[in-house]
């Protein structure tokens, strides 16, 4: 069966330099698909998917780069992956980081409901999410969200962290959504919060810096959501599963699973993302050597990646551990832009949908293109 859907241009994970989607049932399995754009231009003018062949409608661009005035103890660490500025203060102990997301990133309360959920608190409705406080960035001409959360904090590696603050602000300007991150110990974090409230009130686009020209939403619930068409074949077992954040396809797979294909921009070559994956199954990491050696398929008619690995997932970001699970995947790159595609779950049903797995990608194709991309 054929079938095709809209295209929402958003990024990566989790908000970190990767995204690791799990299973809560036994025989849960996820396939995952995602564009990264390396981490060597701030914002990709051209859209991830476009340069796979899917053209999305030209949209107006936020800033990209952003000056602000550091506190006096606080440290800048070098920028990187997906990281617009990355900030530390009290000796490390606490964080500051903010991140773009080209597309927007997902609805306003799907990313809420993530922190909430990384900080051990459960979701909330629209509603509530409404209600949240607001903050007027006036060097930026926006209005954020706000997210102020005490408790235990677990993170990508899987690992909760007891005692944390987190805080966390969204907004959107022009086609991205913009994500700024304070988090360390309680203690830490209220000692530096006012150092903290300064720092937000300084961020401002660089001068030169790609920037809309009507300014960012004073509504930050409404985000960017350029799209375009894609064709793909639905394997057998295989149904559409609920809309996720920074996701574009989501699949149940034999039944109790979830298929996932998201637009993210990340940091990190193939190798890294390749061994990456491969370390969520304590796998041990490949070489250039041994990346040589690796299987390739087609996805978008480009040619990619196969990664392989077998073990216990350890679990992360919500998602419950798997004993005895199997990631099959596929990393596809062209013009500093990579298209990912990864089933996650129990071995067993990981194996019994191998061929299905590889007839999916070969059947990705610009909604326009006919067959072109099979």
């Amino acid at each position: 069966m054929s079938s095709s859907i809209s295209l929402r241009s958003i990024a990566l994970a989790i908000l970190a330099t990767g995204v690791c989607t799990g299973c809560s049932h036994e025989d849960t399995v996820q396939v995952e698909a995602a564009g990264i754009v390396e981490g060597a231009s701030p914002l990709v003018a051209r859209a991830p998917m476009d340069i796979f062949g899917l053209r999305m409608r030209s949209r107006e661009i936020g800033p990209s780069e952003f000056a602000y005035d550091l506190p006096s103890t606080w440290e800048a660490l070098p920028a990187s992956g997906m990281r617009k500025f990355d900030l530390r203060f009290a000796g490390g102990e606490g964080q500051c980081y903010m991140i773009q997301l080209p597309g927007g990133g997902g609805p306003l309360a799907d990313n809420v409901n993530r922190w909430r959920n990384q900080c051990g608190y459960p979701p909330i409705d629209g509603d509530a999410v409404a209600r949240l406080p607001r903050r007027r960035l006036a060097e930026l001409g926006v209005e954020a969200t706000v997210v102020d959360l005490r408790g235990s904090y677990t993170g990508m590696g899987g690992a909760t962290i007891p005692g944390q603050r987190f805080i966390g602000l969204i907004w959107h300007q022009g086609d991205s959504g913009y994500y700024l991150v304070c988090l360390g110990k309680e203690s830490v974090v209220d000692a530096a919060y006012a150092d903290f409230e300064s720092f937000v009130a300084s961020v401002r686009a660089k001068s030169g810096s790609s920037m809309s020209p009507h300014g960012g939403s004073s509504a930050p619930s409404e985000r960017a959501d350029p799209s375009a068409m894609i064709d793909y074949d639905v394997p057998t077992g295989w149904k559409r599963g609920a809309d996720r954040p920074m996701r574009i396809l989501n699949f149940d797979v034999g039944g109790d699973g979830v298929t996932t294909c998201y637009l993210a921009q990340a940091g990190g070559s193939t190798l890294d993302n390749v061994n990456r994956w491969r370390g969520q199954l304590g796998a041990s990491p490949l070489d250039a050597s041994g990346m040589s050696s690796l299987a390739v398929t087609t996805v978008f008619g480009q040619e990619a990646k196969v990664v392989e690995a077998k073990g216990d997932f350890a679990g992360g970001m919500g998602v419950e551990a798997i004993q005895g699970a199997m990631l099959l995947g596929a990393i596809a790159e062209r013009g500093g832009t990579s298209l990912f595609i990864k089933m996650l779950g129990k071995e067993a049903t990981v194996t019994a949908h191998r061929e299905a797995f590889f007839a999916f990608c070969k059947s990705l194709r610009p909604k326009d293109a006919g067959n072109e991309g099979k």
